[in-house]
């Protein structure tokens, strides 16, 4: 894969300019008799990185090309590449699947969505495949971010593998939330829309939350099959059940107490740029929102009209401005 907008993220690549405030340039100056501008190349310090249980492997390979030209002289240009190398016989399918959960990973990372200008398949018989664009793809929605933007440098080598290797191999479960959450960056413009999205992907991610339910199970049937005896006889059997159903789902977590599991690192200190104390108001105040939101509940002091306004401050976009 090569993309460009990359440039910025996973770091300077292979050549470097060494300054004067570097800590070993009065070294190399010394040993090259004082030359007036010294250059490093250099390889990625990155060994290659296993993408889950795929057989694929992910490298940063650079490399380092010189052109002339009789009207702007001689350039040198340094480039970093993705390289991801399958074991031979792969089917295609599954190797675009591994590329589209790279691309995931990018856009969560980079807050925007993303997807590779171009991909280059090296074929059996050493020949080369350019895929030049897919049906359905947007390249132009991605913001080449400076790497104080992101979530996290991926020029670190270190951290960038602790990161593929908790995302190629996540749970099913944690792969839909992934793909509602980049559904989200490329599909939704608007703020309101973008608030809903991201809350569905965040409610999915509590399905696999290990916790302890309020009742056991058993105390549970047995309570809803009291409520059952008990109002039977006066109401009718769409009503009773409605009250069982909800008697029943009140037992699982909840998603202000599941957001806030997921939020649990979180500082205080970042959820008071929402006007909000701590963790627990913070989610206590998305859950309001989002249910206010899903089910469009109103009241005479146009608390649905407060909901939309509010909750645009509350996407992602904006805790990536402040």
């Amino acid at each position: 894969t090569d993309d460009r907008r990359l440039t910025g993220i996973f770091g300077k690549g292979q050549i470097e300019l060494v300054e004067e405030f570097h800590k070993n340039y009065a070294e190399i100056a010394d040993l090259l008799n004082e030359p007036s501008t010294i250059w490093a190349i250099h390889e990625p310090n990155m060994d290659p990185i296993p993408l889950g249980e795929s057989g694929a492997e992910l490298t940063l390979d650079s490399s380092l090309t010189r052109s002339h030209s009789s009207t702007t002289g001689t350039s040198t240009q340094s480039q970093t590449r993705l390289l991801l190398t399958w074991d031979e016989g792969q089917k295609f399918s599954d190797v675009e699947s591994q590329i589209s959960s790279l691309e995931g990973l990018i856009s969560t990372v980079c807050l925007s969505h993303f997807e590779f200008e171009t991909k280059t398949f090296s074929m059996g018989d050493r020949s080369l495949a350019t895929q030049l664009w897919r049906l359905g793809e947007d390249r132009e929605k991605f913001n080449s971010p400076m790497a104080h933007q992101c979530l996290l440098p991926l020029d670190d080598a270190h951290s960038f593998s602790t990161l593929c290797e908790s995302w190629f191999n996540g749970s099913t479960t944690e792969t839909l939330a992934r793909w509602l959450y980049r559904r989200a960056l490329r599909e939704t413009e608007d703020g309101l829309a973008r608030f809903i999205n991201v809350c569905e992907a965040f409610e999915v991610l509590t399905r696999e939350l290990e916790h302890e339910e309020k009742l056991p199970k058993a105390k549970m049937r047995t309570a809803v099959s009291a409520i059952d005896t008990a109002l039977r006889d006066e109401f009718d059997d769409e009503i009773v059940g409605r009250w069982k159903q909800l008697i029943s789902s009140s037992n699982r977590m909840s998603f202000k107490d599941g957001l806030a599991v997921l939020l649990d690192d979180i500082p205080d200190e970042l959820f008071h740029l929402y006007g909000t104390k701590d963790r627990q108001e913070y989610c206590k105040t998305i859950s309001d929102l989002r249910n206010t939101l899903v089910h469009m509940a109103d009241d005479d002091k146009g608390r649905l009209q407060g909901a939309f306004l509010e909750a645009v401050s509350y996407t992602h976009l904006r805790a990536h401005e402040t």
